[in-house]
């Protein structure tokens, strides 16, 4: 399957956790992601949190980390 979407790959990454999978590895097929660098960015954070991302947060946070300001 293809998750090119922010909120989709979350979806998947809670379900494989909740239903207790057992995940010892992950990888990204960079053409699946459109060159979305922000997608790059969140899936792998995702790696090493353990909460839930608040997706609005995370996208605030994202952008004052990359263009060094919240709001043009």
């Amino acid at each position: 399957f293809r998750l090119s979407q922010p909120q989709q790959m979350m979806a998947q990454d809670r379900k494989i956790v909740e239903e207790g999978h057992h995940v010892v590895g992950t990888g990204l097929f960079m053409e699946g992601i459109e060159q979305n660098p922000m997608y790059y960015d969140l899936a792998f954070e995702m790696l090493t949190r353990g909460d839930v991302v608040d997706l609005d947060e995370w996208i605030e946070d994202y952008i004052q980390r990359r263009y060094g300001k919240a709001d043009f």
